[in-house]
């Protein structure tokens, strides 16, 4: 089976600041009234960010080589719990919301997906994360629909301290080589781990192994008032696997390929205006085996493939006017193609 799809979005914010004033009679409202709830707050592109106990910051001072995914990373904060089956896709839930009512973003470009477990940004390495926003009150809701349950914004580093440096990490099943090289405006990340298959505390196997290799790059120019900044990341991965208590006697469940660019060109005046066009092309492919356990050598019973290809471009537009803000936001998805194919034992 094979399926097409192309959809398009629109989606118009108007953003309004304004001071408080004393009620007078007139302003106390009436036991009759409609009940109204205002939620206040602020997008992650906004210079105005609102910080509480439900909008905060995870900096990378929390980060550890142990981490290997954003689910590791903000699993550790209250309302946020894992999600599915584990391994390095792991997905998430924000105060019981998962999959589409969770927005997912990376350096302003949304990471969208067809997936049936939701969106998950593990193709980007917490190595390359400088923080991320997470959004899991009411204020959301400014993202659309698609953000009810929370709304999880990362950015990526795009500078360093180092001309260059490499460093390499050995533990008991994986290893992992990364390398940073700055010049002047310009950052060139790379990194590559392998892991293979471990086991939990009581020796059960885990099907947590993958292999991953991911490019970030920044270029960074100011202008007079004007600052350009230009990303792009490449993530190739294979052999993904997801780990579940069916592992390895009933089932086994492997991502083959998992293919990530991400491209975004940013122009700014912080105290004016903001413009940002980006891009995202996926490609990757699921397959579950199913086995029978019954004897001591287990049998393929069924398997099923996913092939998935889809393309996510758009651009966000801010302005700043006297305490007011408007942002405007075009977004399309376009080339979505999903196949499936069911194999039996013969």
């Amino acid at each position: 089976m094979k399926y097409t799809s192309i959809t398009c979005g629109y989606l118009i914010a108007i953003y309004v600041t304004f001071c408080s004033m004393p009620l007078s009679a007139k302003d106390i409202p009436k036991a009759s009234d409609i009940e109204k709830i205002e939620v206040r707050g602020s997008r992650k592109s906004i210079t105005n960010k609102v910080f509480t106990q439900d909008n905060l910051v995870i900096l990378p001072s929390i980060i550890s080589s142990q981490q290997r995914n954003v689910a590791d990373i903000i699993g550790q904060v209250a309302g946020v719990e894992l999600n599915g089956q584990g391994g390095l896709k792991q997905s998430y839930n924000i105060r019981g919301f998962s999959r589409a009512r969770i927005k997912t973003e990376i350096d302003g470009i949304p990471i969208i997906t067809d997936r049936r477990a939701g969106s998950s940004a593990s193709f980007l390495p917490t190595e390359f994360i400088s923080d991320i926003y997470l959004q899991k009150g009411p204020s959301s809701t400014l993202y659309g629909s698609g953000a009810m349950g929370g709304v999880i914004s990362i950015s990526t580093l795009n500078n360093s301290l180092e001309n260059v440096g490499v460093s390499y990490q050995l533990q008991d099943n994986s290893k992992q080589i990364h390398g940073v090289l700055t010049h002047d405006d310009f950052t060139l990340g790379l990194l590559h781990r392998k892991a293979e298959n471990s086991e939990s505390a009581n020796n059960t196997p885990l099907n947590s192994q993958f292999n991953q290799s991911v490019a970030n790059m920044h270029f960074n120019i100011s202008w007079q008032d004007v600052e350009l900044n230009l990303s792009s990341i490449i993530s190739h991965g294979n052999d993904l696997g997801k780990s579940s208590a069916t592992f390895p006697l009933t089932r086994e469940s492997l991502y083959p390929l998992d293919d990530h660019w991400l491209s975004q060109l940013k122009l700014s005046d912080s105290s004016s205006w903001q413009f940002q066009l980006y891009h995202h092309h996926q490609a990757w492919q699921s397959q579950v085996t199913r086995l029978n356990s019954s004897n001591s050598i287990n049998e393929i019973i069924r398997q099923n493939i996913t092939d998935y290809e889809s393309q996510t471009y758009g651009w966000i537009g801010t302005v700043f006017i006297d305490g007011f803000t408007l942002g405007l936001e075009w977004l399309n998805r376009a080339n979505v193609e999903i196949g499936e194919q069911e194999f039996n034992a013969a």
